[in-house]
């Protein structure tokens, strides 16, 4: 078993090659020639400093992307689909972002915001990883309808399917 993290742009890359047999990402990828399975929606958390959850948690209106300051959203680099996920739900383009920190960790991310240095979006399925690489980190769930994306299983659709795929939609259905 090969197991590897990577940009959405190389993944796809690599299902056009073949290599490797599946992969998990956010859909809809509109990727043609694969076979997506959706798995879970995986809702995001608004991540930041104790002090900085307290201050929205003091709020009178819930927390909404709407109301984010972007001089204080922090994002991964260009390139990652959690970066695209977090501007598009707070209609952002990323020019309207002041601080560009080339960050291409999550964990990395969550320790720069639990220090303060801004807020971000953490997609809930992370909380318990990034929760031991950065103990200070506080979240706080969004307001409904919460931001969610759509997590699923891919395949290249000339691959044959058949039990493996299944088994291991099931799987990770269960783990998430």
């Amino acid at each position: 078993m090969w197991l590897r993290e990577t940009q959405t742009s190389a993944l796809l890359r690599d299902l056009d090659d073949g290599i490797p047999d599946a992969a998990v990402m956010t859909l809809p990828t509109g990727h043609p020639g694969l076979v997506e399975r959706k798995l879970v929606c995986d809702p995001f958390l608004l991540a930041g400093s104790p002090q900085q959850i307290a201050r929205v948690r003091g709020r009178t209106e819930t927390s909404c992307p709407a109301t984010l300051n972007p001089d204080r959203l922090l994002l991964l680099d260009e390139g990652h689909c959690l970066a695209d996920q977090a501007l598009d739900v707070c209609q952002l383009d990323r020019s309207a972002i002041r601080v560009d920190l080339g960050v291409s960790s999550l964990t990395t991310l969550c320790g720069l915001v639990a220090a303060g240095g801004g807020m971000a979006f953490l997609p809930a399925l992370a909380w318990s990883t990034v929760r031991a690489a950065a103990p200070d980190l506080a979240t706080i769930p969004f307001a409904a309808p919460a931001p969610e994306r759509p997590l699923g299983l891919l395949r290249k659709a000339c691959v044959p399917g058949g039990a493996w795929f299944d088994d291991l939609a099931r799987v990770l259905t269960t783990a998430a």
